[in-house]
């Protein structure tokens, strides 16, 4: 897996071919995470052009947390392995700053997705957001797939117990002192 940090360096089978996409923090990579993965292997392969996982560092949340940022459930070293074990071609992660948090939805979309990543498939959870003030939805994507040729899926999110399966629900059952649910929402 290549790890790309600037949109400049990104392979050129990407640029030639397109790619299949998703974007998310994947702080831990639990079973919602994983299914995401799936589906972005799985239609990678089935077009023919590399997978890329898209996300930032810092994370936009410990970048707007001014000094109190969320726990990470795992490093940065552990999620690059864990993502190159799962076989994603490329880890697109730049720098999360000020312009990045500014960045209107139609710019990342024109700029970052089409013109970057030459998206041919996105893949995102229900809850997806993006730019600023996460303005961008997966409705904005679903209006522009068409016009900019590239296919959208959205991924229902899992749940266990009534729990919705994410990585904000495993850290409050770690801060709350419950190891097993924490495990139980990891998978592992």
């Amino acid at each position: 897996m290549r790890l790309v940090r600037y949109i400049d360096d990104m392979p050129a089978a990407v640029r030639e071919r397109g790619s299949v996409v998703t974007i998310g923090s994947f702080d831990g990579l639990h079973p919602g995470h994983r299914q995401l993965l799936d589906r972005v292997i799985h239609k990678s392969k089935s077009l023919g052009v590399p997978s890329i996982v898209m996300s930032f560092e810092p994370t936009p949340e410990e970048f707007l947390s001014q000094g109190h940022p969320p726990a990470r459930l795992m490093r940065f070293r552990e999620k690059y392995e864990a993502l190159e074990a799962y076989g994603i071609n490329v880890f697109y992660c730049p720098r999360f700053d000020s312009r990045v948090r500014n960045i209107r939805a139609a710019d990342f979309i024109r700029n970052v997705l089409i013109q970057g990543l030459n998206v041919r498939y996105i893949v995102v959870g229900d809850d997806f957001r993006f730019a600023r003030r996460r303005e961008g939805t997966v409705a904005h994507l679903q209006r522009v797939h068409r016009v900019l040729g590239f296919e959208v899926e959205q991924a229902a999110s899992l749940v266990k117990d009534d729990i919705r399966v994410s990585s904000t629900a495993i850290r409050t059952a770690l801060a709350n002192g419950n190891p097993y649910n924490a495990t139980k929402l990891l998978g592992r």
